[in-house]
């Protein structure tokens, strides 16, 4: 740490701990809707990557007024502390919400603004050293806690307030870049989901004014009706050897909006879901199911390369009938989702989809020459989003090894050219934190 830094712990620092309210009026479960006045965090809204809004509640503008504590202001921090612990979230002025208050199992961290730069704290509380001390102070085998009493004793490095700045406008710099690169990811998910809503359920397909009608089965001529479970490949039979290393994928590591899925970890097959480059796995279980997790596979280096996954997928797989982009756009269709919720079953405190399900789900197939413009149209949508998923990892890499050594002093803040993070320059700030790698970070289309 450089000399002219303040190593304190956090309750000698100029912070404010706020609990949320733990009274007799905590909101009960009856309280709670998908819209409403003010929003009630949940422990899916903060995350390892700060706030997912994909999944809300809501309290009334009543039941608000008579909660005493947990009400966030602007540029407040909220740490989770009990249960998963250490997830960090910064409440800007780019969050939508007006009215906001934490749950029992947060806090709210609120910097002196004449002592802290509240995106650097953000980004200080996010470093490999406070989670480490996090670590090291949490107590509980089943619900893990951290206590204000306990997170007190943390230590924090605290460099001068320019210095705050200018680190956090470095590492800032890598968050809006990588935002930036989810929205276009989800306007292109967006687009391949709409385009296929637009030929297959409204029937708007090219040159659907110049096909004529089959009088025998009312579908558009060489169109015909298909069972889900008989076109596609339901949990088809894929070979790996027991024992042998393998991409891994557990049911949390699926995103409510992402098409494509990365490996968590390698770990040897046994039992479980196999699959492979361009299947489709879908969840059997909720919440997963009803939040709409899906992943379409595309993270392997070769065709015949095979990963393995938690129990609760099921795995579809493309046919010579339809198409894999085809099959990922019609389980995440709002009638597909229906269908596998309304058939779950199960008597373990566990419901879960069965495959029996998938015959009862009929839909309209179109003719082989639609179907593969179809996918060829959604290739190219699927490649982009690959494209600037590989860069959002590359800037996450790269912004972890700037962290710590911004966040201690190895890197004297003064030394490093800021004029790529004023640009917006990606690749001058991936060799801002490896200089001597070299990076070819400009393939990205304008798909969107």
């Amino acid at each position: 740490m450089k000399s002219n830094w303040s190593y304190k712990k956090i309750i000698n620092l100029r912070l404010k701990l706020i609990d949320g309210d733990r009274g007799k009026n905590y909101p009960k479960q009856d309280d709670f809707s998908s819209e409403g006045y003010c929003l009630f965090l949940n422990t899916g809204n903060v995350t390892t990557n700060g706030f997912d809004f994909s999944s809300n509640s809501f309290i009334s503008k009543e039941k608000d007024s008579i909660l005493r504590k947990g009400k966030l202001q602007r540029n407040d921090i909220i740490l989770t502390t009990r249960g998963t612990i250490g997830n960090v979230a910064l409440y800007s002025n780019s969050i939508a919400y007006e009215n906001v208050r934490i749950n029992s199992g947060m806090l709210i961290v609120r910097p002196d603004k004449n002592e802290f730069d509240c995106a650097f704290l953000y980004q200080l509380l996010c470093s490999p050293n406070f989670k480490e001390q996090v670590r090291q102070f949490q107590y509980g085998a089943a619900q893990p806690q951290l206590p204000i009493r306990t997170l007190n004793h943390i230590k924090l490095p605290i460099p001068s307030l320019p210095t705050q700045r200018k680190i956090a406008a470095i590492l800032s710099a890598y968050d809006d870049l990588i935002e930036n690169n989810r929205k276009r990811i989800k306007l292109l998910e967006e687009k391949a989901q709409l385009t296929y809503e637009e030929w297959f359920v409204r029937m708007k397909f090219p040159g659907h004014e110049r096909t004529p009608i089959n009088e025998e089965t009312g579908l558009p001529e060489g169109w015909k009706l298909e069972s889900f479970s008989k076109a596609v490949q339901l949990n088809p039979r894929t070979k790996i050897s027991k024992g042998k290393i393998a991409p891994y994928i557990p049911m949390g590591s699926l995103s409510e909006t992402g098409m494509v899925i990365d490996p968590i970890e390698e770990r040897a097959a046994s039992g479980g879901a196999k699959f492979q480059n361009g299947d489709t796995l879908f969840a059997r279980i909720t919440p997963c199911l009803e939040n709409g997790k899906t992943g379409f596979v595309q993270f392997m280096d070769s065709v015949d390369q095979i990963a393995t996954g938690s129990t609760e997928f099921i795995v579809f797989r493309e046919t010579e009938t339809v198409g894999r982009h085809f099959i990922y756009c019609t389980s995440r269709s709002e009638r597909f989702r229906e269908l596998a919720i309304k058939s779950m079953a199960g008597s373990d405190g566990r419901q879960r989809v069965k495959n029996e399900s998938f015959e009862k789900f009929d839909f309209k197939c179109p003719p082989a020459d639609l179907m593969g413009k179809f996918e060829e149209s959604a290739f190219g949508i699927f490649s982009s989003i690959q494209t600037m998923i590989k860069q959002n990892q590359l800037l996450k890499e790269a912004r972890d090894i700037l962290l710590p050594r911004l966040m201690t002093g190895i890197i004297d803040v003064e030394s490093l050219d800021l004029s790529a993070f004023e640009d917006g320059d990606e690749e001058g700030m991936l060799m801002a934190a490896e200089p001597g790698r070299s990076y070819s970070s400009k393939n990205r289309t304008d798909e969107e």
